[in-house]
């Protein structure tokens, strides 16, 4: 009877101990999970944030071909000008 009761009470413990290391697995996957998730929101925020100052700097870029082309248009204007004169 004692036996019986020794390996019911060895049983219980173990499948305690089950139940504890599968409730940690659980927790730790859950851990991993959550920063598998942050790591994808930096990437995703700094991949916008490269987006955005490339989109800022193509449209400087643009702005300052066109102001150049304003520029030599009004030499080329200055110089049809002088040249009707």
């Amino acid at each position: 009877m004692e036996v019986k009761a020794k390996a019911m009470e060895y049983a219980r413990l173990r499948k305690e101990e089950q139940e504890f290391q599968q409730m940690e697995d659980l927790a730790e996957q859950e851990v991993k999970l959550e920063e598998k998730k942050r790591l994808r929101r930096q990437e995703v925020s700094r991949f916008q944030e490269r987006d955005q100052r490339r989109l800022q700097e193509r449209k400087a870029r643009e702005q300052a071909k066109a102001d150049a082309r304003k520029e030599q248009m009004k030499r080329l204007e200055r110089l049809k000008g002088k040249v009707s004169i």
